[in-house]
C-alpha cells in the first residue's frame, strides 16, 4: 500500500554553462548538470573559488553513487546500481547554520534511488500562455476557411434586431463576479424605407454596433477586445485602443452581395500575481485564460429554422505552464520539509534567510521540470498499513538538459522492466496577425 501523496523534493538545475557573459565556464558541467565522473557531491557548493573548473554553486546538480557520493556519468551507469540525486545549496551564505555540522549550505540530497522502484520519469516543458481568439462572420481568418464554412456569408435585413449572446467563463470571471458572465448584445438595423420591401443592409454596421456594446459594457470590456472587419476586409479598432483606423471613422457603403463583415474577439489573459508576496496559503496567483462562448440567438420565428452567422474559434486559449511562481512555491514546500521555512513576516524572513529561498528562482521566468517518482520500501513497519514511502523529485531547469536525459535513460534502460522518459508538452496556436 502507498501513501496517497508523495514527498516532494525540489532541486534547481538553472546554472548556465559556457564561456559567454553571465555563464559559468566549467567543463565539468552541462547547463548545471555534472558530466565528469568521480567528483564528490561536496564540490557542488564550491562558489567563486578562483580555481579553473571548480566553480559550481546554486543551480548545479548531478547523479552520484549512493554509497561513495562520487559523481557518475553515462559510462558508469551500465548496471542496476542505486544512485542519489544531489544539488548545490540554494544559499549563498550560512549565517545561521554554521559549518561544523553541515549547516544550511550542505548539499541537497535525495534518498537512495533503486531503478527497480522508479515508477515515473517525466519532462514537463514550459508553455507560453495564449488568449482565446474567436471570429464572427468574415474576418481575415475565416476568409481563408470560406470554402469549408459557407455559413460565414450572412445577410442582415433592415427593420430587424440582431442579438449576440456573449458568455465569459473561467476563473477570472468567477473571481470577479462569483458567477459566469454573460450578456445579450442587441443591434437594430434601422427602419426600412417607406413602402420598400426588406432590404439587405451594410453588415459592417452590425459588427460595429455589437463591438461598441462590448467595449461600453462595464463587465465585458474587462475581458474582451473586439476588432471589426468591414465587407472589404479592412480592420477597424476601438477608439480607446489607440490603433487606427477607428471604427468611429467608418463610412457606410451599400452592401455588396455575397460579402459579410466580421468581428474578431480577443479574450483577455489574466496573470494575477503579487510582486511582494507573503506566500501564505491564502495567497493567490491565477494563470487561466478567459474562455468565451459566442452565439447568435433568435427570439422570434421558428427556432428550428433559425440560422445564425458563423462563429469560429481560431485559438481556444492556452494556459501557461512552468511558471517561476509555481516553481518557487514548490521550492518553499521542499525546503520546509528540511525545516528551512519561509516566514510570512518579512523581517523574520530576512533574518532566517528565507529571502534566499524566494530568490533562488526567477518568478517571472518559465522553466522546464523533470520529475523522478520512486518509492522506498519499509522493511520494518509494525502497523503493516504503509509499506512504501513515495518520493517525487523535481528538477527545475532552464530547458531541455540533454546530458541529464541521456544519463537517466541509460541508467533506466540497463535495468529490466524500468520506466522510460515521458514528455509532456503543448502545441501553441498559430494566430493570424490582423494585418
Amino acid at each position: 500500500m502507498f501513501f496517497n501523496n508523495s514527498f516532494r523534493k525540489v532541486f534547481t538545475g538553472t546554472q548556465v554553462t559556457g564561456a559567454g557573459a553571465g555563464q559559468n565556464p566549467n567543463v565539468n558541467l552541462s547547463n548545471g548538470f555534472v558530466i565528469t565522473a568521480g567528483l564528490n557531491a561536496s564540490v557542488l557548493n564550491n562558489v567563486n573559488t578562483g580555481v579553473a573548473n571548480n566553480n559550481y554553486g546554486p543551480g548545479t546538480f548531478g547523479i552520484f553513487d549512493a554509497d561513495t557520493y562520487a559523481s557518475k556519468v553515462v559510462a558508469g551507469l551500465d548496471s542496476c546500481c542505486p544512485i542519489v540525486i544531489a544539488g548545490a545549496s540554494i544559499y549563498d551564505k550560512d549565517s545561521l547554520g554554521g559549518t561544523f555540522h553541515g549547516g544550511y549550505q550542505e548539499t541537497n540530497k535525495s534518498k537512495k534511488i533503486n531503478p527497480k522502484y522508479v515508477t515515473a520519469f517525466r519532462r514537463i516543458d514550459a508553455c507560453v500562455p495564449q488568449a482565446m481568439v474567436t471570429h464572427i462572420g468574415t474576418t481575415n481568418y475565416t476568409s481563408t476557411l470560406n470554402p469549408l464554412n459557407p455559413a460565414c456569408s450572412f445577410e442582415f435585413l433592415c427593420g430587424e434586431t440582431y442579438t449576440l449572446r456573449v458568455d465569459v467563463r473561467g476563473a477570472p470571471a468567477l473571481r470577479f463576479l462569483n458567477h459566469q458572465a454573460y450578456r445579450l448584445i442587441d443591434f437594430y438595423t434601422g427602419c426600412c424605407p417607406d413602402g420598400a420591401p426588406l432590404t439587405v443592409v451594410d453588415s459592417t454596421l452590425v459588427m460595429i454596433g455589437w463591438a461598441k456594446k462590448i467595449v461600453g459594457d462595464p463587465i465585458l470590456s474587462k475581458f474582451i477586445n473586439p476588432i471589426v472587419f468591414d465587407e472589404a476586409g479592412v480592420a477597424y479598432y476601438s477608439p480607446e485602443s489607440g490603433n487606427a483606423p477607428s471604427w468611429d471613422t467608418y463610412v457606410s457603403v451599400p452592401h455588396t452581395p455575397g460579402l459579410t463583415a466580421g468581428l474578431r474577439l480577443n479574450g483577455a489573459y489574466f496573470d494575477t500575481v503579487f510582486d511582494n508576496c507573503t506566500f501564505q496559503v491564502t495567497d493567490y496567483f491565477g494563470v487561466e485564460p478567459v474562455l468565451m462562448n459566442i452565439s447568435m440567438v433568435d427570439f422570434v420565428g421558428d427556432p428550428c429554422a433559425f440560422e445564425g452567422i458563423c462563429v469560429v474559434n481560431e485559438c481556444n486559449g492556452l494556459m501557461v505552464n512552468g511558471t517561476g511562481e509555481q516553481a518557487v512555491r514548490d521550492l518553499i514546500m521542499s525546503e520546509a520539509y528540511r525545516q528551512n521555512f519561509v516566514h510570512t513576516d518579512l523581517r523574520i524572513r530576512e533574518v532566517t534567510m528565507g529571502n534566499q529561498i524566494v530568490g533562488a528562482l526567477n518568478r517571472k521566468a518559465l522553466y522546464t521540470r523533470y520529475q523522478i517518482q520512486h518509492n522506498v520500501p519499509r522493511h520494518n513497519n509494525n502497523s503493516s498499513q504503509y509499506d512504501h514511502d513515495q518520493y517525487d523529485l523535481n528538477i527545475i531547469t532552464n530547458g531541455t538538459n540533454a546530458a541529464f536525459e541521456l544519463a537517466m535513460t541509460t541508467w533506466l534502460n540497463n535495468c529490466a522492466n524500468c520506466t522510460t522518459l515521458k514528455v509532456s508538452s503543448c502545441t501553441p496556436c498559430t494566430i493570424l496577425p490582423v494585418v
